[in-house]
């Protein structure tokens, strides 16, 4: 039994000086790296660019014009010419003008007219005046002042006042020129008088 007891005893001592080999530390474990993300494919359509074409405006018609009704005919105004010979003869008779000398601010302001005529188509007889200034000698052209009253019988009358010369003809002094023209219905002329000439005096102020 005491022969026993030193070799347990030396069993176990042998066995307490058994060195015990270290286990491994664990090594922990790697982060799992996330799998890398799938690429995702992106479709792009490519459009191709429309030409757009100019479209040219259509090319509307020109809208119909009216046709204007012929004026009457006016009654011609007599030209700065002679008369010729024979158109007015036998035509106008009778004529006479109550005074010769008008004046635009002093009384006598008008002067009258009477003739009558012979010819029986003449339906209307025009007076037509012209203003000559007796500084200048200027001459204006013809114009129309109106038609003469018809008495019946072939017999016309017309006033004529100083006011109814144009503001532009009037001389401070000259003479009032004047013809008489007949006219036929359709309004053609039958026969013009002769021009009278520097039979009125014309003034715009009173006479001295």
């Amino acid at each position: 039994m005491k022969r026993i007891l030193p070799v347990v005893l030396a069993l176990t001592l042998s066995a307490c000086s058994v060195v015990v080999p270290a286990q491994p530390t664990p090594v922990p474990p790697q982060p799992t790296q996330p799998p890398p993300p799938t690429p995702i494919v992106v479709t792009v359509v490519v459009e191709q660019p429309v030409v757009v074409t100019a479209t040219p405006m259509p090319v509307m018609p020109s809208p119909t014009q009216e046709v204007a009704p012929p004026e009457p005919t006016a009654t011609p105004m007599p030209v700065d010419t002679p008369t010729p010979e024979g158109v007015s003869s036998g035509i106008f008779v009778n004529i006479t003008r109550s005074t010769d000398r008008i004046s635009l601010r002093c009384p006598p302001s008008e002067v009258t007219f009477n003739l009558s005529v012979t010819d029986t188509y003449v339906t209307a007889v025009e007076f037509y005046y012209r203003m000559e200034d007796k500084v200048s000698s200027e001459i204006s052209e013809w114009k129309h002042a109106g038609s003469m009253q018809d008495l019946g019988d072939g017999n016309y009358t017309f006033t004529f006042q100083a006011l109814d010369v144009h503001p532009d003809l009037r001389p401070r002094e000259g003479w009032l020129d004047y013809q008489f023209v007949a006219v036929n219905k359709y309004g053609n002329v039958v026969g013009r008088s002769e021009k009278f000439n520097r039979l009125i005096v014309y003034t715009i102020d009173c006479p001295q």
